[in-house]
């Protein structure tokens, strides 16, 4: 061996014994190169700086050989980390989590801001193979260059076998220190996926074959294997463990129409092994059994309320697709009516009924292949009817937080005084309203109101009825476009539709705001407007025929539905006021001076009550004034402007025609 110091400093050769030689190196280069050195051999050194009273620091280390015949071995790390601009410490918390018999997976924390000594480029992670406590062979490095970095998933490595782990951090200087070693021993190794097969017997059952891995390793002994099964929306999946030696199982008493899945894994003594999955898929059927009618229902004068649960899984043979609900009035005989509701039903309201009256109620379900067998009729007796009492109590419409109630009262002369109750809070209403508005509630959730009424001949009977908010459904808010504003007209940005399929129709709702000194004055909450009177003062199918001062009188003080899209047809904006009509609605004009806020109000596809989901307001906007445009031929203005002159050029005529027959 001979030293090679590149520098041109003093340095000398001060000792040399049997076990290895001592050099005298400058610190201003702080390097050895060894030269002459067998081809991929190893050679230790033990290096100490210090002065005449001896090393202050030493380090120990291996110089290896190359395809050069040439070794090197720095001495960086014997100086100050922070002189030097590297990590002056390890990186914290380190854990090591074995994975599977080739793999694990090294977590740590990144060091405290005081030891990083600059900025973290990234982290080294060492691991190297240990026997009987000492290292095999040199250890591997795997980097990751990512400042944030915690955690590096090292694969590739041997089952059942001891490694030895430790992280570093770097910077553009260099590494730094490196944690405490960490020992960790990967699993044994497990057989790989089994051969599977799978296919169906009878109607309603499945065999289910496997054979061994098709690769063993060498030495590993099959001791068995695993089966997990079961419907594949249904979890948990059964487990059964069978023998080396058994490799085929049935499965009875499966369900028509339902797709299983199927785990099959062989067995070793470090655990089991990768799993083969196969699913099946059994062919739809009519249903088996029939939806049951749940005990619990609300009946009045007119209606009957209930709900029901599907079949059993068992029975249901496939999805079902949509429910038939047959009444009829009991006695007579006769075809029973019939109603066809969506498969997401599970309640529905008979209306128009006779007072006490008996009705059968029954219902089916439906598959794709066709319906089942009708559930047992329940009967219903509809309460006796009263003229001079409330009747027939629904539920009209429901938006996230508000639940319109209303009834029939054909004696509105006097007050009458009911009571409804509804999750321990009491309200009290006028019947001669004949609806209430319940406000605060929860989206998405059922609620069960009571109705009673006191007053009435037979003492106060209660009704009962069920409703259930409309689910929280984001619709944004619209934005004003204040750079498109022609005349008298806005123009909004219609916000887009995340879940189009579930909204039947989406309206442009216009607020004039109440004028005054204090604040403007409308509902909190668009879901508080009386969206039953919006519709019916809105629609031009439904308005009576009116003059245009008798509208500005009585329909521009109130909110009102300017245009009507369905969900497929939205535009992207939208101008207010240009007096067009919009799928039955007419989108007025604006009054000048008049401030507004504007709403989007979404109905959803719903069998039975409508559903309602409604934007928050825009900003509050005031309509500018314009200059009075001139009068267009037609309509009452131009009565009472021609009406004066034609007369009196009728009266002038008349005197004329008279002078000349004299």
């Amino acid at each position: 061996m001979v030293p090679d110091i590149a520098d041109d400093k003093s340095s000398r050769l001060t000792d040399s014994r049997s076990s290895g030689d001592k050099l005298l190196i400058d610190t201003e280069r702080p390097a050895l190169f060894f030269t002459s050195l067998a081809h991929s051999s190893v050679m230790d050194v033990c290096v100490g700086v210090g002065g005449p009273g001896g090393p202050a620091a030493v380090r120990q280390g291996q110089a290896a050989g190359t395809d050069l015949s040439r070794g090197k071995f720095s001495l960086a790390g014997l100086y100050s980390a922070k002189t030097r601009g590297v990590p002056g410490a390890p990186p914290r918390r380190v854990e090591v989590e074995v994975v599977n018999s080739t793999a694990l997976k090294v977590m740590w924390r990144s060091l405290l801001p005081g030891r990083q000594h600059g900025q973290i480029r990234g982290y080294q992670v060492h691991y190297v193979r240990v026997e009987n406590g000492e290292a095999r062979g040199l250890p591997l490095i795997k980097d990751v260059m990512l400042a944030d970095a915690q955690e590096m998933v090292i694969g590739g490595l041997q089952p059942d076998t001891t490694y030895s782990i430790t992280v570093a951090a770097y910077t553009t200087k260099g590494d730094g220190a490196r944690s405490k070693p960490k020992l960790v021993v990967t699993k044994g190794a497990v057989p790989g996926p089994p051969s599977l097969w799978v296919h169906q017997g009878s109607e309603n059952s499945a065999v289910v074959r496997w054979l061994p891995p098709e690769v063993i390793p060498s030495g590993l002994d099959l001791l068995g294997y695993r089966l997990q099964f079961g419907r594949k929306d249904v979890p948990p999946l059964a487990t059964l463990e069978f023998g080396p030696e058994e490799q085929e199982y049935s499965i009875p008493n499966m369900h028509r129409g339902a797709t299983y899945i199927f785990r099959v894994s062989a067995k070793s003594r470090s655990g089991f092994g990768e799993e083969a999955v196969q699913e099946l898929s059994l062919p739809e059927q009519v249903p088996r059994g029939y939806p049951q009618i749940v005990d619990g229902s609300n009946v009045t004068c007119c209606s009957v309320h209930f709900s029901w649960l599907p079949p059993v899984l068992a029975e249901r043979n496939g999805a079902i697709t949509e429910y038939t609900l047959a009444y009829q009035e009991a006695g007579p005989s006769g075809i029973p009516l019939e109603l066809r509701l969506s498969a997401s039903e599970n309640s529905y309201t008979l209306n128009s009924l006779k007072p006490n009256s008996v009705y059968d109620v029954k219902i089916r379900a439906h598959t794709s292949v066709g319906p089942g067998p009708y559930s047992p009729s329940v009967q219903y007796r509809t309460v006796a009817f009263e003229t001079d009492v409330p009747k027939n109590f629904t539920v009209k419409l429901v938006t996230k937080t508000t639940v319109l109630l209303t009834w029939r009262f054909y004696d509105s002369r006097s007050p009458y005084r009911c009571t409804i109750d509804y999750s321990r809070q009491k309200v009290d209403i006028d019947a001669r309203q004949t609806k209430a508005l319940i406000t605060n509630l929860r989206p998405n959730t059922s609620y069960e109101f009571h109705i009673a009424c006191p007053d009435s001949n037979d003492g106060g009977p209660r009704h009962r009825l069920v409703a259930r908010t409309a689910p929280a459904i984001l619709v944004n808010k619209p934005e004003l476009d204040m750079r498109r504003e022609p005349d008298n007209t806005f123009t909004i940005i219609l916000p887009p539709l995340e879940t189009r399929d579930m909204i039947k129709g989406v309206y442009v709702v216009v607020v004039p705001l109440k004028k005054g000194r204090g604040p403007m004055r409308h509902a909190m909450n668009p879901d508080e407007i009386d969206l039953e009177e919006l519709f019916r003062d809105t629609n031009i199918k439904q308005r009576h025929v009116r003059t245009t001062r008798q509208l500005r009188q009585v329909d521009l003080k109130k909110p009102y539905i300017a245009a009507s899209f369905k969900p497929a047809s939205i535009p992207a904006t939208f101008t207010l006021g240009n007096q067009a009509v919009y799928n039955g609605y007419e989108n007025r004009a604006l009054e000048p001076g008049q401030e507004y806020v504007f709403f989007i109000l979404a109905e959803l596809n719903s069998t039975g009550m409508k559903t309602f989901v409604s934007s928050p307001y825009t900003d509050a906007i005031t309509a500018p004034d314009v200059d009075p445009q001139p009068m267009e031929p037609g309509g009452d203005g131009l009565i009472w402007v021609v009406g004066p002159v034609l007369a009196v050029v009728f009266i002038i005529c008349i005197v004329i025609a008279i002078l000349l027959y004299k």
